[in-house]
């Protein structure tokens, strides 16, 4: 094991998520309703993602502790701590 140094890795869990999808979550999960709008006249990029941690799990073992929804909930109570300046 130890031989990714220096290659690019994939850290998360094995899910296909919609990029429209992630972005409901953390806005949901924030408190927020924007209204999204997609110019479907000029789709540019991926409208999914999904990442394989298969190099990384090969290499050091490791697995996700947390679920996409438990670990976006941690990210955006983190940043309204910080935002608000509290701890």
């Amino acid at each position: 094991g130890g031989n990714c140094f220096g290659k690019p890795v994939n850290v998360g869990e094995f899910q296909d998520i919609k990029i429209k999808h992630l972005a409901e979550k953390i806005c949901d999960i924030a408190g927020v309703s924007p209204d999204f709008k997609f110019d479907t006249s000029k789709p540019q990029g991926a409208i999914r993602k999904s990442v394989s941690i298969n190099r990384l799990q090969d290499e050091t073992g490791y697995l996700p502790k947390y679920s996409l929804d438990i670990g976006l909930r941690e990210i955006v109570c983190q940043a309204k701590k910080e935002r608000c300046g509290s701890d």
